[in-house]
């Protein structure tokens, strides 16, 4: 109600609820993305030859963004085969997935006031089905029991402590409901006088766990006790969000390792994690190449003093890129994303001009999808600030349409 909505930012998330009385409908909730793209006047192609895992790709793309001082997007990088290979090793990568993080809601209120099975069941129960009218996704494994906190807890019974696992999304919605006065939570939940005491703690993500140097200290140490002496040669750990890898770089002749060890030193170093999932072990060689394109737009930056940086176009980065200094510049870039890369070879970037474009949109159909079941996309064509054409779904068929009217015309 109230008419259209305007949306300003690049990137909005709608929430849509139907509510009926008392009555509300699952929560649906999308992004809405408005993609600029505007056509270069250079492209950069390079490589990297690395030491490192395939894994390692997207943050090497991340790298270069960050030290060429360019957005990501302008951006895209594919692994090749590495050519005159001096090291011939082998990497084991373990694959790690935690799609229902374990989560920690603690309610500051008297345990005693839900003590009793019949009690602590009726809460429960309540307590999963106001999660989910307010996220739109079930809590799974929910606990509840007392939390003394170390003895300093305010009450005799204890405090509320409940535990469940769901998604890192729907659970920070959860979050930032239990910030915000007039949410779902603190207004109509049925639980909602005891939601307004209560403080959520998301588990740290595991791709960023994954980061942490001393796990990565203690993991190399375990696995160097289990494998067989002298095999190990280092450990790389990359990840983001709640998915990531393990990477073991294995001497040539470490011989065959059993899956299953590697996957009981994984679990054993991440305990936080009840509910990861850990994949396949995959095996590559110790060196592969990472292929980049980058598009370069020529402009200028603000300085602070208000007047602006010489313009950066294909030239400068050329320049940048095939520099004596590239290499420390580029570990130290990696390093800030605390990645530690080797690098085994440079091959000069080359620049070009834009001689050929091509856009290609691609989406996966939903499950028990309809003949009415599309991409909603439009793309709009300026030069400069002039609009020269809009291009949607109605606008293809039309003139699919004219095009075979022109035939048959002729």
């Amino acid at each position: 109600r109230g008419g259209a909505v305007q949306l300003t930012q690049a990137r909005t998330r709608l929430r849509v609820v139907a509510v009926r009385g008392k009555e509300r409908s699952a929560v649906v909730d999308e992004v809405f993305v408005i993609c600029h793209y505007a056509i270069p006047e250079d492209v950069l192609t390079g490589s990297l030859q690395i030491v490192g895992p395939p894994e390692l790709r997207p943050k090497v793309q991340q790298g270069l963004a960050r030290l060429l001082k360019t957005p990501i997007e302008r951006i895209t990088t594919e692994i090749s085969e590495a050519s005159q290979s001096t090291h011939f090793g082998k990497w084991l990568c373990v694959p790690v997935c935690d799609p229902q993080p374990r989560h920690c809601l603690k309610i500051d209120q008297n345990f005693a006031r839900i003590r009793g099975k019949e009690k602590l069941g009726a809460f429960v129960n309540k307590m999963i089905s106001d999660l989910e009218n307010a996220c739109g996704a079930k809590p799974e494994n929910v606990s509840v029991a007392a939390d003394h906190r170390g003895g300093r807890a305010e009450f005799r019974a204890g405090c509320i402590n409940a535990e469940f696992s769901l998604a890192r999304a729907p659970a920070e919605e959860l979050l930032r409901q239990l910030g915000q006065e007039g949410s779902f939570l603190l207004s109509q939940a049925g639980l909602r006088s005891y939601f307004a005491d209560a403080a959520l703690h998301l588990v740290q993500a595991v791709g960023l766990r994954l980061t942490d140097e001393k796990l990565q200290e203690e993991f190399f140490e375990a696995a160097k006790k289990k494998l067989a002496k002298n095999s190990l040669k280092r450990v790389v750990c990359v990840g983001e969000g709640d998915v990531g890898t393990v990477a073991l770089a294995l001497s040539a002749d470490s011989g065959k390792t059993q899956p299953a060890v590697l996957t009981k030193l994984v679990s054993g170093a991440l305990p936080d994690y009840p509910g990861l999932n850990i994949g396949d072990v995959r095996e590559y060689p110790e060196e592969c190449s990472v292929d980049y394109t980058i598009d370069v737009i020529a402009s200028s930056t603000v300085l602070p003093d208000g007047t602006h940086s010489d313009i950066r176009d294909g030239s400068s980065f050329l320049k940048e890129l095939n520099s004596p200094a590239f290499v420390e510049q580029f570990t130290k870039s990696m390093q800030e994303l605390k990645v530690n890369v080797e690098m085994a070879e440079v091959f000069p970037a080359e620049c070009r001009s834009l001689c050929q474009l091509e856009f290609t949109l691609d989406w996966d159909a939903p499950i028990n999808a309809t003949s009415e079941d599309m991409l909603d996309g439009v793309c709009f064509i300026y030069n400069g600030s002039q609009l020269l054409q809009v291009m949607d779904y109605r606008h293809s068929v039309s003139d699919e349409d004219k095009e075979g009217d022109n035939r048959e015309a002729a």
